[in-house]
């Protein structure tokens, strides 16, 4: 049996009173809570030890949402005595040959169960797995990108693949908060066609890659006022030169800070890719007048696969 988890962690700590997270000091995440009881940054390495109170309010119910690989691990072993587990993710793998001595151990029949996060699911061909779970399979459904769909049903279908390889027939089970996701759907009956279909319509609908492009300009600073100075700057230039193209922002990242450094993003959208080119080049230009954005970093991404 394969059980597959999204995140691989203990999950975010958060206050049940006034709802605050622990974050991360240098970046703009949650911290994780592990076994050890240590808080853990998965950007950066900060860990600090598990809060008892609330920082921000301090109050006594705190505490994390335990759902991650651990945990899995933990009520396997609870609900099935005797069973042998095999944990494959971050903690698990971090030597050289950390992957592939999990992955031998598995295929010679040295643990009945092998629960991991999303790097179980590509390329992994074992005979005898019958039965493969996954957890949290919408998760990339929040994510705020666009092709979060694609990517919901991409790692569903590929984590379904693992099962039923061999002679004896497969099962999956899939665990999600959005059972009638068009994506969910498609991905449980295997069906392509379908999802192509409908994720087609919608991105031509939203004007979203391959019917239109997108120019990603990225702004970051150690200095907070630096970053927002020099994004609100550029997202002045662009409006004022009405290039007709769709803007949004200047808005913080997806991940507004990271490693003490603080991130701002402006997205531009346009079916003429000529068009967004020539809106970097004269960003470009823009950019060699040092009094203005020598405190800043700008960097341009086209047709991003990936938030920022």
């Amino acid at each position: 049996m394969l059980f597959l988890n999204r995140r691989g962690l203990m999950g975010s700590v958060s206050c049940r009173s006034c709802g605050h997270v622990i974050k991360c000091p240098h970046c703009d995440v949650s911290l994780s809570l592990h076994r050890n009881k240590k808080l853990i940054c998965h950007y950066c390495g900060y860990e600090e030890d598990e809060a008892k109170t609330c920082p921000s309010c301090g109050s006594k119910y705190i505490g994390g949402f335990k759902a991650g690989t651990e945990k899995i691990e933990d009520a396997v072993k609870e609900t099935f005595p005797g069973v042998r587990t095999l944990r494959m993710d971050a903690d698990t793998t971090k030597g050289k040959t950390g992957h592939q001595d999990i992955l031998n151990a598995f295929a010679n029949h040295e643990a009945d169960v092998l629960i991991g996060t999303q790097m179980i699911v590509k390329g992994h061909d074992f005979s005898n797995v019958t039965l493969m779970g996954i957890m949290a399979a919408d998760m990339s459904l929040n994510a705020g990108d666009y092709r979060g769909a694609e990517r919901t049903f991409q790692m569903i279908t590929q984590a379904a693949g693992r099962a039923g390889r061999g002679e004896k027939p497969g099962r999956v089970i899939i665990q999600t908060y959005q059972p009638d996701n068009y994506s969910v759907l498609a991905a449980s009956k295997q069906n392509y066609d379908e999802f192509y279909e409908t994720e087609s319509a919608f991105r031509s609908m939203m004007n979203y890659p391959p019917f239109c492009h997108m120019l990603s300009v990225q702004i970051t600073s150690e200095k907070e006022s630096d970053a927002a100075g020099k994004a609100k700057l550029l997202g002045e230039f662009i409006k004022s030169k009405n290039y007709g193209v769709l803007i949004f922002g200047p808005q913080d990242a997806g991940i507004a800070k990271l490693k003490d450094v603080y991130r701002k993003v402006i997205y531009l959208r346009d079916a003429d890719y000529n068009r967004l080119i020539q809106i970097k080049d004269d960003l470009e230009k823009q950019l060699l007048d040092e009094n203005k954005y020598r405190t800043a970093h700008v960097s341009f991404d086209f047709d991003p696969t990936n938030g920022f």
